[in-house]
């Protein structure tokens, strides 16, 4: 308890006495000496699948109009809560990526509120109203976490996570009957000079699901690379997750729903694009403008670098700064069709 209340405080000194890198990097170095063969395995998947293409599926809300049965021939990477989603078994992943550490899912269980995106009272919005929480719809906790993952996944689906995680999971017996291939975190990214992703030692680019299943699949071999639900890299951002996005009942009266949007928006300082409905719900699209993309630019330029494209797959009305954009539409006529 101790030690993770005041780990940040000890990384902020260590930090401003300049030696937070050193230490760092002599951890990493016992650690790699203890395991020494835990990334061994992942030497396998070295260029396995030259020069093929493959979809990479994050959790952006934009994904609730996207069809991913249509996948089910594709190579396919999800991440993070992915699991949820309703056509996770017809989409037949072939790797699903988990990059949080087991101590990172303790810590964000402790501190999340768990809220209901499906409004209907007043009273449903006033968790939405907390711009200062960490609010998520689903349990981190870990053991049903990965409980939950080891169950809605098909066996076929090979799995990567942190390494930290690896004695929890082998005492609790997730993951038996599946592949699972582990993977270690490197420095943080600051330019494109300083990505690693040679998997069979430590990578760069474990600081999100989005990058770590990049890593994955560069090292694999794969040269055309489809993003989806990569909703932060849109112009504007788009935000929420398929499975959080907010709806509100049309049992409300429409002018009060309206309020009640505007509300939420203006206390979680981002902005309604547009208004969406259905027959039970009206679907606010909430964005924020001018979020730095400094990541992804380096990882773009990383992967042009290897000969390596990114097609971003974005709906009408939003833009890509930085990776090449492409509809839905054109990928299921020009791309999926062509098989």
């Amino acid at each position: 308890m101790f030690v993770r209340k005041n780990s940040q405080l000890i990384k902020n000194i260590l930090i401003k006495i300049g030696i937070e890198h050193q230490v760092r990097s002599l951890l990493n170095m016992f650690d790699d000496l203890v395991n020494r063969n835990i990334l061994i395995k992942n030497r396998s998947l070295e260029n396995i699948y030259r020069d093929e293409r493959c979809f990479l599926i994050a959790t952006g809300a934009s994904i609730n109009d996207i069809e991913l049965s249509k996948l089910a021939n594709e190579f396919t990477f999800g991440c993070n809560l992915l699991n949820y989603h309703s056509d996770i078994q017809k989409l037949q992943l072939n790797y699903f990526v988990s990059t949080p550490s087991y101590s990172t899912l303790k810590y964000s269980h402790s501190k999340s509120v768990y809220a209901e995106s499906k409004i209907i009272t007043e009273e449903n919005i006033k968790i939405w109203l907390d711009n200062e929480s960490e609010l998520g719809k689903y349990s981190v906790n870990p053991n049903i976490y990965y409980n939950k993952i080891d169950n809605d996944l098909n066996d076929k689906t090979s799995v990567f996570i942190n390494t930290s995680s690896k004695k929890f999971i082998e005492k609790n017996n997730y993951f038996k009957n599946k592949d699972v291939y582990y993977l270690k975190p490197c420095r943080s990214v600051v330019s494109p000079k300083d990505i690693t992703i040679d998997l069979s030692k430590r990578i760069t680019f474990l600081d999100s699901g989005l990058f770590s299943m990049l890593a994955i699949a560069m090292y694999m071999g794969f040269k055309e690379i489809y993003f989806i639900g990569v909703d932060y890299s849109f112009e504007p951002c788009r935000e929420f997750h398929f499975y959080d996005e907010l709806l509100f009942s049309k049992t409300i009266e429409k002018e009060v729903a309206l309020q009640w949007i505007n509300k939420i928006a203006k206390a979680r300082k981002i902005e309604v694009y547009k208004i969406m409905e259905d027959e039970e719900y009206y679907k606010p699209i909430f964005v924020r403008y001018n979020i730095p993309k400094d990541k992804y630019k380096i990882a773009n330029d990383f992967v042009e670098s290897k000969g390596v494209k990114i097609f971003n797959i974005v709906p009408n009305g939003f833009e890509s700064p930085i990776f090449r954009k492409v509809s839905w539409e054109n990928v299921v006529k020009n791309v999926l069709s062509a098989n």
